[in-house]
């Protein structure tokens, strides 16, 4: 059985605002955001490793604290590539991100 994509289906004309992640696959910032967040990861393993089942409580929370604020930039472009990707499969730059 084949199937063909109807042009001007339901999803006709819907578009994903991903401006409040970057302004556009070339942003400089999602760079910055990945050398960033990979600076502060190495920085946290050298803090913590071999550390963390001796740490106190209150150290503990914060180390996953840290943990979470450095995952966040590193998310937020990881999601933005895979959005803008499954928006555009055919836009080579948009694959390149991933």
């Amino acid at each position: 059985m084949s199937e063909t994509a109807v042009a001007g289906g339901p999803a006709a004309g819907v578009r994903w605002d991903l401006s409040h992640l970057y302004t556009g696959p070339d942003d400089p910032q999602i760079e910055k955001d990945l050398a960033g967040a990979l600076a502060a990861a190495n920085a946290f393993a050298e803090r913590y490793r071999g550390r963390v089942a001796s740490l106190a409580a209150p150290d503990l929370a914060r180390a996953v604290d840290e943990l979470e604020a450095l995952q966040e930039p590193a998310a937020r472009a990881g999601a933005y590539a895979g959005l803008v990707f499954a928006a555009d499969t055919q836009t080579p730059r948009h694959g390149a991100l991933l």
